[in-house]
């Protein structure tokens, strides 16, 4: 009888467990969580890549904070940067009206030799303006997959070109 009771324990835990997940990975999907930019050629070594890659973000990236660093991390003998990336960006809210919106991102730069990416991870909007989705969430708040997703989408793709542009000129 206890070992039906136990089975039945564990069955049930195992059941809860993987209902969390599912709704963690349905929470994931609500946001944009994540941006890549395509890989991009360039000439030189990871090294001398990573270093190019580094002035380029800190001539072109603000942090968004007074006083804080925009390079948060750099090792060029590995080839990665990471950044705090802060920027304005324009989304279409309801019946088209243009929404002017503060976002931030970690940014990562990864360089190999002769190529390197651009990764937005840990995407925010701060929020500020009046509304219903605004009354629970005023201050930074994850970025909504659905709504403001692809203009988001489309502002981090542009950091990525710049920073892009200015790695592979000569």
């Amino acid at each position: 009888m206890n070992r039906c009771v136990l089975a039945v324990v564990f069955f049930s835990a195992a059941i809860s467990w993987q209902a969390m997940a599912a709704n963690d990975q349905a929470d994931d999907a609500k946001y944009l969580n994540r941006v890549e930019s395509a890989v991009f050629e360039t000439t030189g070594d990871h090294q001398s890549v990573a270093k190019h890659g580094a002035t380029c973000i800190a001539q072109i990236i603000k942090p968004g904070v007074v006083n804080a660093p925009t390079i948060i991390s750099s090792d060029f003998d590995s080839g990665v940067i990471v950044a705090n990336n802060n920027f304005k960006f324009v989304w279409h809210g309801f019946l088209g009206t243009a929404i002017e919106d503060t976002g931030r991102t970690t940014l990562t730069f990864e360089a190999k030799d002769g190529r390197f990416r651009i990764v937005h991870t840990s995407i925010e909007q701060f929020i500020t303006y009046p509304g219903q989705y605004a009354a629970l969430n005023q201050g930074w708040t994850p970025v909504p997959a659905e709504t403001i997703g692809a203009d988001m989408k489309k502002a981090l793709d542009d950091i990525s070109l710049k920073i892009a542009d200015c790695v592979k000129a000569p």
